[in-house]
């Protein structure tokens, strides 16, 4: 039967730029460059430490910034393509009317 088909039909629309790998590949290099950037900055940000401040909580604070880095590159990962979606699809407009 020709009229049958089995596979896979093609996408009508594609909403993703990237594939699944190539997606991952990104968030690890947004949170790879930024974890390098807290690096450039540790020697500044140990100089400023504060006498009055308890060490534990000045290296605390610096663990947990560098730690936040990555949920934030997740974070855009995950919002960025239903941004891109809403847009084309007419949910958000791209640029108010009138």
């Amino acid at each position: 039967m020709p009229w049958l088909r089995l596979g896979q039909r093609p996408a009508l629309l594609n909403d993703g730029l990237l594939d699944r790998r190539a997606k991952i590949g990104l968030v690890v290099a947004l949170a790879f460059i930024a974890l390098i950037k807290q690096a450039n900055a540790l020697p500044a940000t140990l100089f400023g430490y504060d006498t009055s401040e308890p060490w534990s909580r000045f290296v605390g604070t610096i663990v947990l910034a560098t730690a936040a880095v990555v949920p934030c590159a997740v974070t855009y990962e995950v919002i960025a393509p239903l941004l891109r979606s809403s847009l084309g699809k007419g949910g958000i407009p791209p640029r108010p009317c009138g």
